[in-house]
């Protein structure tokens, strides 16, 4: 799969879910639009060492966070930053709304 088909993907399944939950702002993680996650490493809790290494990050991981930063940028939607690393309180933005077709009759001029 091209970069473009996997950044078309992660979209999609984002901007549909978002469109589900909106105007509520929505925490998303992989796991919620059915992306595909590598086995983290076994940490021992006694000894604080990784039993075994998990696996290489699969490719919507690689894809997921550069997907929401650009829509970020690009003004589709509104997130914001986690202190330590990922975003949450995903929403669409107006021009999400309208990229999507969605056009609620209280945003309209009368």
């Amino acid at each position: 799969m091209s970069n473009v088909e996997k950044f078309d993907e992660i979209t999609e399944k984002l901007l549909s879910y978002l469109e589900a939950t909106f105007p509520v702002p929505a925490n998303i993680g992989l796991p919620s639009l059915r992306l595909k996650i590598s086995k983290r490493p076994t940490v021992d809790p006694v000894t604080e060492t990784e039993t075994d290494a998990g696996e290489p990050l699969t490719e919507d991981e690689k894809y997921f966070e550069p997907t929401v930063a650009w829509l970020i940028d690009a003004g589709y939607i509104r997130a914001q930053q986690g202190k330590i690393a990922g975003y949450h309180s995903f929403v669409l933005t107006e021009k999400g709304l309208a990229m999507r077709g969605i056009k609620p009759k209280s945003l309209t001029n009368k």
